[in-house]
């Protein structure tokens, strides 16, 4: 199933000027048909006007971990959204007001494992190369095509036979991992992903971190997992901000 678009990141870009033109022009045509975007966007210029002052750095990293909160734990989000929204506008002036309507509008909800799971989950692009050459490069050719189109039982099936003819594809390892993880076959990925750190095979091993890391959260192994993540943020690399996140929801339980 399609996941709809988290524009949060866009948003924050945007109005920290930092998009290319190109993706300037995409946003600000993504703002004019979508009303639900437009009020987003209006939440996170109120919440800057609240809390520009550098003293209020942390609380507003407090308002994003809450606004978050409400999106992954509730069918009903964007109605608390909405209304903390109003709250904010009314009250835009005043931290403690600010305060006391964040206390009011918190649903009483936990975030779980799983919602972080499904909110951070999503296939890596395949980016193992070929030679147009060997027999093995025609089904690394035909695997890439069953998990390009979701077919993850055919793809795996392949990967393994690719992976027993020759053993220098370790990044493969990599897309079996993240196709058992798609079959919800936690333990068979968590091998194939282990199978990376233990080579320590540069070019896929962040993103096996990452991955591993996830599927440590949903199988409740949280030691292991917040230690990948804490690696990720200290790596300073492309994970660097969503494992800090997953961290902050892990810290407040």
């Amino acid at each position: 199933m399609a996941k709809e678009l988290d524009y949060t990141q866009f948003i924050e870009r945007y109005l920290q000027q930092e998009m290319s033109p190109a993706e300037k022009v995409w946003f600000e045509k993504e703002l004019q048909g979508n009303s639900l975007l437009q009020d987003e966007l209006l939440f996170y210029r109120k919440v800057n006007q609240v809390l520009s002052e550098k003293e209020l750095v942390e609380f507003k990293m407090q308002l994003d971990a809450i606004h978050e909160e409400i999106i992954l734990t509730t069918v009903e989000g964007q109605q608390y959204v909405r209304q903390y929204r109003k709250k904010v506008n009314l009250l835009a002036g005043s931290l403690l007001a600010a305060s006391i309507v964040v206390g009011l509008y918190i649903p009483n909800r936990k975030i779980t494992d799983q919602n972080l799971y499904n909110r951070y989950f999503e296939p890596a692009s395949f980016s193992v190369g070929y030679r147009d050459a060997s027999e093995q490069d025609r089904m690394l050719r035909e695997a890439m095509q069953y998990y390009e189109n979701r077919n993850f039982s055919e793809a795996i099936s392949l990967f393994e036979r690719i992976m027993l003819v020759d053993e220098t594809k370790t990044g493969i390892n990599l897309y079996a991992g993240i196709a058992h993880m798609e079959l919800a076959q936690y333990p068979q990925a968590i091998l194939r992903l282990n199978t990376i750190l233990a080579q320590d095979y540069g070019p896929f091993s962040e993103s096996a971190s990452w991955y591993l890391g996830l599927c440590y959260l949903y199988s409740n192994e949280k030691t292991k997992a917040k230690n990948l993540f804490s690696g990720l943020v200290q790596s300073d690399g492309y994970y660097k901000r969503d494992a800090q996140r997953i961290l902050r929801h892990m810290k407040g339980r």
